[in-house]
């Protein structure tokens, strides 16, 4: 019920009070609210999630794939699952079909269409282990110890090998696509640190590698794109810290910014989703999910976070987050609450910048003792608002529906 209650009612965590003309307020922390979760059987090992429609999807190591409704995010319910001959470490969802990583077993394809009881059509494998896959339009990318694989999945039953680049002096542990490029981690083991591959995808049939960014920046774990700009990061003396690159010259990627993440963090992976860079933390002080604001990704600023379990990989999906935790938890639900990004006073007027992460009413008051909260009528749908000021105190919040 407590779960339920905050779910419906979460507000802003940031109330602003402007006293000077010209004064600019920034948001502090804003945390990410655990709303559910669902406890993986003991022997599971949840390594990955994909989200689609009512259904989460979770790679979920030698239990194979599990199928969970999330309609009611409070309750998640496991519905169906498979039982893949491998590992599986890693899931893409795209139509009726999830594609599973499976380490030895190589690429499973999956018939979701119907969750309760999803089946095995098809798969793919050149005899060596497969640890990521991603999908996009008719083409599956995999991640395997020979480097990157190309598969038309058009068919889904009968994936078929258009192309292959690599291998890239080592064996390729993730990767994400984004436009023509994708982006490879390649892990060359033995402490020799990993390496940021870019390959040029835009003919499938010949992928090329075009670029690269590594060693000297130390040891790189996770890796996601959005638009011309890759993120990782770098553990080097001691210290690990996001890194954000430019690949839209793919040739030369070049850095343009990051954030220090501290020292004893260990980050499992990445995901952009819009302007936002969530990073799932297995532990340290920052353990669990990381939100950042990347946009301006030459600036990342921390937005908040949550740890109440050790993080794998995250899926989000509007205001939620989906994390496939380490431990028993299995999956673990968030919701990022709506908060106020900026206020400014300027002589007679204020405005307003927020995040709505969902619906949220806009609130005004001009005291916290018995605060007099009126809702603000307009703003429904935007993330900005100019008002007359009121001349004294004034406090803002935003709340859910």
């Amino acid at each position: 019920m407590k779960m339920s209650f905050l779910r419906r009612r979460l507000v802003a965590v940031l109330t602003l009070l402007l006293a000077a003309v010209g004064h600019a307020a920034m948001a502090g922390d804003v945390n990410p609210v655990l709303i559910g979760s669902w406890p993986q059987p003991a022997s599971g090992v949840a390594r990955a999630v994909a989200v689609a429609g009512d259904y989460a999807y979770l790679a979920d190591g030698n239990l194979g794939l599990q199928v969970i409704d999330v309609r009611n995010p409070a309750h998640p319910v496991s519905i169906g699952a498979y039982d893949t001959s491998g590992f599986a470490d890693d899931v893409a969802v795209s139509g009726n079909f999830a594609y599973v990583a499976d380490r030895e077993a190589g690429l499973q394809v999956i018939d979701v269409s119907d969750p309760s009881h999803p089946q095995r059509v098809g798969g793919f494998s050149r005899a060596v282990w497969v640890w990521a896959v991603a999908v996009s339009g008719r083409y599956a990318y995999v991640a395997d110890s020979r480097g990157l694989q190309v598969l038309d999945v058009s068919n889904p039953a009968n994936p078929l090998p258009t192309g292959a680049a690599g291998p890239f002096g080592g064996t390729a542990i993730e990767l994400a696509v984004s436009g023509s490029n994708a982006l490879v981690l390649s892990d060359p083991g033995e402490g020799f640190g990993s390496v940021l591959v870019v390959v040029d995808v835009s003919n499938p049939a010949a992928p090329q590698r075009v670029g690269g960014y590594g060693h000297f920046l130390g040891e790189l774990f996770g890796v996601a794109a959005s638009g011309h700009h890759a993120f990782t990061t770098s553990w080097r003396s001691n210290t690990l810290s996001l890194q954000v690159l430019d690949v839209a010259d793919p040739t030369h990627p070049q850095l343009v910014g990051g954030h220090e993440l501290g020292t004893n963090v260990n980050v499992r992976r990445l995901t952009v989703s819009e302007h936002y860079l969530y990073v799932a933390v297995r532990s340290g002080p920052m353990g669990g999910v990381q939100v950042f604001d990347v946009s301006t990704p030459a600036k990342p600023r921390r937005v908040g976070g949550n740890s109440t379990f050790e993080g794998r990989h995250i899926a989000v999906r509007g205001e939620k987050i989906f994390m496939a935790a380490y431990g028993g938890e299995g999956l673990a639900i968030f919701e990022m609450p709506p908060f106020i990004k900026c206020i400014t006073k300027d002589g007679p007027k204020v405005k307003l910048e927020w995040e709505g992460f969902g619906p949220a009413r806009l609130q005004r008051a001009t005291r916290l003792t018995n605060p007099d909260w009126q809702d603000l009528s307009g703003f429904e749908g935007t993330n900005t608002a100019t008002l007359p000021a009121n001349g004294g105190a004034e406090f803002f919040r935003l709340v859910r529906p």
